[in-house]
């Protein structure tokens, strides 16, 4: 019955989230609202546990009959609530910005060192998640003696061709002229 409730709740849940972050494109939210997407897959895995709980516990007053069928959905109860549960997680760890996947900062790198035969070497690059797209930051090096006007270009059409890959939601592109330096926006982690 839970069951049978849930998934088109589930599937409105989903549609109403989709909408939301379609029209997300307003002055109070500058870079959209497509992680309202993870929000609602996280608040539906916590509806989703909270019930499957409550069916477990529902199924100790069934004792007086066969055992087999309330050991049954308690255990299918248990499965799904962590199926559940990993996909809550994962969903957090989407938010909280977890790296992107190896293969991705592969491409990001070829990409990045092989746009422009200006570009000397890749120093840094980065990709990590913020909601279910990517946020990649690249530091390349070019010549110092690269007039600035060309090196801003090369730099804005570069992060131009990244923001157009899949699932890349922004990118920032920094030109250095040397790679033994300091990292300038190093952040002091807790």
């Amino acid at each position: 019955m839970a069951d049978s409730i849930f998934d088109p709740v589930s599937n409105v849940t989903l549609m109403l989230c989709n909408l939301a972050a379609r029209k997300g494109n307003t002055p109070q939210y500058p870079v959209g609202k497509a992680r309202i997407e993870n929000i609602g897959n996280i608040y539906f895995s916590i509806m989703m546990a909270v019930s499957l709980i409550q069916i477990a516990f529902s199924c100790q007053e069934l004792t007086q009959g066969w055992r087999v069928d309330p050991m049954g959905t308690i255990i299918l109860s248990l499965l799904i609530l962590l199926l559940w549960l990993q996909t809550s997680i994962a969903e957090c760890q989407l938010l909280i910005g977890v790296i992107a996947d190896s293969d991705i900062l592969n491409v990001v790198t070829y990409f990045s060192m092989t746009h422009h035969p200006a570009i000397c070497a890749v120093d840094t690059a980065r990709a990590y998640h913020a909601g279910p797209r990517l946020i990649v930051e690249v530091d390349v090096v070019m010549d110092s003696h690269e007039p600035w006007r060309k090196s801003h270009d090369i730099s804005e059409d570069s992060q131009n061709n990244l923001e157009s890959l899949p699932n890349v939601d922004r990118a920032f592109f920094h030109t250095e002229y040397k790679t033994s330096h300091w990292p300038e926006h190093a952040k002091n982690i807790l």
